[in-house]
């Protein structure tokens, strides 16, 4: 009975270091999300929108989908800069500010 009980100790011990661990690399990154609309408020598919960290000139890019649409995960936090450009709209930029754990919601008016 006491070889049990210690094993089960032993992996309540192991979970409480790992579960942690596991949790704290979650929270490293952020995430930018939103809509690329044109001046009447009608998402554009197939947009490139690309994020550029202001601090470290790092750059991530992501297309919009059929209903405009973005998504840019893991972005380390910071202050960005979002451009998108499509085919019949002038390019448009906007700033975006990423925190830990955080998906900001911005939209990008052509």
């Amino acid at each position: 009975m006491k070889r049990g009980s210690s094993f089960g100790i032993a992996v309540l011990a192991l979970l409480s270091v790992i579960c942690p661990l596991i949790t704290a690399q979650s929270l490293v990154t952020g995430a930018i999300s939103g809509l690329v609309k044109d001046p009447s408020g009608l998402g554009v598919p197939n947009t490139q929108v690309t994020a550029r960290s202001d601090a470290y000139g790092d750059t991530r890019t992501a297309t919009t989908n059929a209903t405009g649409e973005y998504h840019i995960p893991l972005l380390p936090p910071g202050t960005y800069s979002l451009s998108a450009s499509a085919r019949g709209f002038q390019a448009a930029t906007v700033k975006a500010a990423v925190s830990l754990g955080q998906d900001v919601q911005t939209d990008i008016a052509l």
